[in-house]
């Protein structure tokens, strides 16, 4: 935050920057949460100059206690997919667009890595390990148990059940919680109609995200939905 000091920088070691808060300067200064001045915001208190990093830079403790703490949106849907390393070329200089060295010069090969992610990865869960019956009489293997795999591990949950799979589930505790969780945590959550007195249960028909098997659920699979945050949480 800001104070009611100025600030003037300065250059130092390897070239980081050190903020040098002098009463009567012009300007905001970077302090910690309790208002104190940071002069260095570059390194980590080490013992020695090759040393551990010690916990009595109490800087960088405030820093890795936001970072665990704060909602980062790469964070909240943990994407499934592929990757794979190659070389960007650039055919036209695009130096009028973009100040990045990458894109000023034709002909040149920068390494990189590139991440490919998905959410479309199904994970059959069943009141039991053997999995279910379906329908048409065939078996469907279930790579979890109700009890023993938390909605919040997956980007997206879809109930699908026949009406009498689905008063059986009422009875349930774990399928109650599993669709609670699944709310609470901004999940999507797409259902069959015979499924519907289940989210009933478990108070979460009515919201946005929670929606059909239809086009509209795949593409609400990638999202979270804040908007309802507040009907779950009353402390933030």
């Amino acid at each position: 935050m800001a104070g009611k000091q100025g600030a003037k920088t300065i250059q130092v070691h390897g070239g980081e920057t050190h903020q040098l808060a002098e009463k009567g300067a012009r300007g905001p200064v970077l302090t910690t949460d309790q208002g104190i001045p940071i002069t260095d915001n570059q390194n980590n208190l080490k013992s020695g100059a090759r040393g551990p990093t010690l916990l009595e830079d109490f800087v960088l403790c405030e820093k890795i206690f936001h970072f665990d703490h704060e909602r980062i949106t790469e964070r909240i849907v943990h994407a499934r997919g592929s990757a794979a390393h190659g070389f960007f070329e650039l055919y036209e200089s695009l130096s009028s667009l973009s100040k990045t060295d990458l894109f000023q010069r034709t002909g040149e090969g920068t390494p990189v890595f590139v991440r490919f992610s998905t959410v479309v990865d199904v994970f059959p869960v069943a009141p039991k390990l053997h999995g279910t019956t379906l329908d048409n009489s065939k078996e469907l293997k279930a790579d979890g148990q109700l009890a023993g795999s938390p909605s919040q591990l997956f980007d997206a949950v879809a109930i699908i059940l026949s009406g009498q799979g689905t008063q059986a589930l009422l009875k349930e505790g774990a399928a109650v919680q599993f669709v609670m969780d699944a709310f609470g945590h901004l999940k999507a959550i797409g259902y069959h109609v015979s499924a519907r007195p289940l989210l009933d249960t478990a108070g979460g028909t009515i919201y946005e995200g929670v929606t059909d098997l239809s086009a509209s659920f795949l593409e609400a699979a990638a999202k979270r939905f804040f908007a309802r945050e507040r009907s779950v949480r009353t402390l933030a």
